[in-house]
């Protein structure tokens, strides 16, 4: 009950104040935080999500809120359900703050992220996450986030509408992750040399290529894009060119692609020889053709290798027993011939293991006993041999192996 009293008292005088001062007063942040709380529904959030909000205690210690030495909040973490309004525009006078996330699981926001969020000029870190869910019409980037030229890490999700040319603007940004966007993927995102994460995942039919110029952006280690439809299944992109400058992303250490082309071309060696940092690879429905190159195994120090859906075709280099870190392999659904390598058992943290429906020969070798760990694994629709070897048989799994 007194809980509840005081904020009441805490809002009656937020409100007084700004109506005896005037519409020049400059607000401060224990107020705006007042604000966004009301207007945001916070009495509706969970316990967890609103300890001390409004309380006598210091702004520093309401949940989600981190202050400086004298105190302005330089952090604000907001997670909440049943919202109607996204955030108010009184967010724009917390200048001091440098991080901002705001987590909405829940339908019916009326508003958008205002303009004033541009005003947060000394921001580095801006995660907009909103439930995929939520059934709202096309919500944008807004031009605002040019003005934040200091940010780092922008992470949005559940937005719509087209990647716009003005994201090259945003020259210090390291992580960029944008989940939900549609349309083409704009030459401008290439102008962003200092990244080192990026994440284009899309829900509805895309337009347009993977542009070629992504091969400058030599700082990734980490390059995702996803061109699926999600739970509407993978598409077809006729005429769709594989972006082959990927390869000249030296640094690179994950790459997962998927739908991003119809088109592929062979991976080239000489280049994924550069490549000495790559942990994952994954390359799914992408038209991708040619013979394993052995150059993927020369490091040793793969720990994902996924390439299926494709065109690949030869056979499996015997040199992947030399990534005894791997704990993924996922071939299936190409054209691979000859046998299955017994170096694959030098592999004993590998847990998923797919070569179904391939032109595979030959025995099961009796090495792959030896990856205890094995979870997943299929082998069906080959021309391998019948004969299970013994050891394989005795595998704790083996109820949920496919041959």
């Amino acid at each position: 009950m007194r809980k509840v009293v005081l904020s009441m008292v805490c809002l009656f005088i937020v409100i007084a104040m700004i109506s005896c001062s005037g519409s020049s007063k400059q607000l401060t942040d224990q107020e705006i935080l007042v604000i966004v709380y009301e207007a945001m529904n916070g009495p509706n959030w969970r316990d967890s999500q609103k300890e001390n909000w409004l309380s006598e205690q210091p702004i520093g210690e309401w949940k989600g809120v981190e202050t400086n030495d004298e105190g302005r909040v330089i952090k604000l973490e907001l997670r909440a359900d049943s919202v109607t309004e996204l955030v108010p525009v009184e967010i724009g006078g917390l200048t001091e703050l440098e991080e901002l996330s705001i987590f909405i699981n829940n339908d019916g926001i009326t508003n958008d992220v205002p303009a004033e969020i541009g005003n947060l000029t000394k921001l580095k870190r801006l995660y907009l996450n909103l439930s995929l869910f939520i059934p709202y019409e096309e919500r944008p980037l807004l031009p605002a986030i040019t003005s934040l030229v200091n940010l780092e890490n922008l992470l949005i999700s559940g937005f719509r509408g087209s990647i716009p040319d003005y994201i090259g603007q945003l020259s210090k940004l390291q992580t960029l992750s944008l989940q939900g966007l549609e349309g083409k993927i704009p030459e401008s995102i290439c102008q962003l040399t200092e990244l080192k994460e990026l994440v284009l995942n899309t829900n509805k039919q895309p337009e347009g290529e993977v542009p070629q110029c992504i091969g400058k952006l030599t700082k990734l280690k980490k390059l995702s894009i996803d061109y699926s439809t999600g739970f509407a299944g993978n598409i077809k992109r006729p005429n769709a060119k594989f972006p082959e400058s990927i390869w000249d992303l030296t640094n690179l250490e994950h790459l997962f692609l998927r739908t991003v082309s119809n088109t592929g071309s062979p991976i080239p060696g000489d280049k994924v020889a550069k490549m000495e940092n790559l942990r994952g690879v994954t390359i799914i429905d992408c038209g991708i053709t040619g013979t394993i190159p052995v150059e993927l195994f020369a490091s040793g120090e793969l720990r994902t290798f996924e390439i299926y859906r494709n065109n690949i075709t030869g056979t499996i280099p015997t040199e992947i027993g030399n990534c005894v870190q791997l704990s993924s392999i996922k071939l299936h659904h190409n054209e691979l011939t000859g046998t299955i390598p017994a170096e694959i058992g030098n592999c004993a943290k590998l847990t998923l293991f797919l070569l179904n429906d391939n032109q595979l020969t030959g025995n099961i070798p009796n090495e792959l006993a030896k990856c205890e760990k094995l979870i997943m694994f299929n082998l069906s629709n080959n021309q391998l041999s019948s004969n299970i070897p013994a050891d394989l048989k005795a595998h704790p799994k083996f109820s949920n192996f496919k041959f």
